[in-house]
């Protein structure tokens, strides 16, 4: 298992082709899609169910069919409902920066001048998702010439049929909205630690009980249910790749008591942290 934390440093794909599909079902250990974000771009498609998707600010839901698109750097999350999805994160300056028209389309974004919209769905896009998806799944001889042909007729489709719009991440709003970030990332640096709400409300310069409100209404979790998230997500890492004992586990985790630990897991997960080692080692 590989933890999904507020900003994934995981490479995706390899390094001269940096592109990756995730089949995402209930049997997924992320199939509740924690809040993160990465500087990668990712397409996400439904295939079942719906998926109830947050981006910075924004909510929409998807239903089968429905393409989302996640620019680099935006904070996302996502609440299935008994949902089969796909996520497809890539690095588009590395894959389609060698053509002029490219470039120029990836420069507008990167600097923060055009968004794409996030739900860009419609027959053409719909087609390049498809054989963009049968490629990668697929990985038959030459299915990376497909798929970055894929990728560049989808940016087509979205420039000619006026799939995007003037950036918003100015203003009030995206300086909390870096704030934000700023107290995730020292959760997920100090999850071992003992951290306090001032701690992280000082961090995001907002006083205690907005920061609260803010953190949940962003998040989807109170801070320190969202500390404890971390802590689990951390410790299932352990109980699969190490042998150490629970306790070990709970206390490198930043849990001081053992019993108080396996009470949280379970909540988390729906099992102790030993069913947890024994269905994963």
């Amino acid at each position: 298992m590989e933890f999904m934390g507020y900003r994934e440093h995981k490479q995706h794909g390899s390094e001269g082709f940096p592109l990756e599909l995730y089949r995402v079902d209930e049997s997924h250990p992320s199939y509740v899609m924690a809040c993160h974000w990465h500087r990668e771009c990712e397409l996400i498609c439904v295939h079942q169910g719906h998926l109830r998707i947050f981006l910075d600010t924004r909510e929409y839901l998807l239903s089968p069919g429905d393409v989302c698109y996640v620019a680099q750097g935006v904070l996302h999350s996502a609440q299935p409902e008994d949902c089969v999805y796909d996520c497809l994160d890539f690095d588009p300056s590395a894959l389609l920066a060698q053509t002029r028209p490219a470039r120029h389309l990836l420069r507008r974004l990167e600097n923060e001048e055009t968004m794409i919209s996030p739900i860009v769905t419609s027959p053409v896009i719909c087609t390049c998702m498809d054989e963009l998806l049968d490629a990668v799944r697929g990985q038959a001889d030459g299915w990376q010439l497909v798929a970055l042909s894929s990728l560049f007729r989808f940016y087509g489709a979205v420039v000619q049929q006026g799939l995007y719009e003037p950036a918003v991440s100015t203003g009030a709003g995206a300086h909390r909205l870096a704030h934000l970030k700023s107290a995730m990332a020292y959760i997920h640096q100090n999850y071992q630690q003992h951290i306090t709400l001032d701690e992280l409300s000082r961090i995001s310069g907002l006083s205690p009980k907005y920061f609260c409100r803010y953190f949940r209404s962003m998040v989807h979790r109170t801070p320190m249910d969202y500390l404890n998230y971390c802590r689990v997500q951390n410790a299932c890492v352990l109980l699969e790749q190490t042998q150490q004992s629970i306790t070990q586990v709970a206390y490198a985790c930043g849990f001081n008591d053992s019993s108080y630990f396996t009470r949280c897991f379970k909540s988390h997960t729906g099992v102790t942290p030993l069913s947890w080692r024994k269905g994963h080692t």
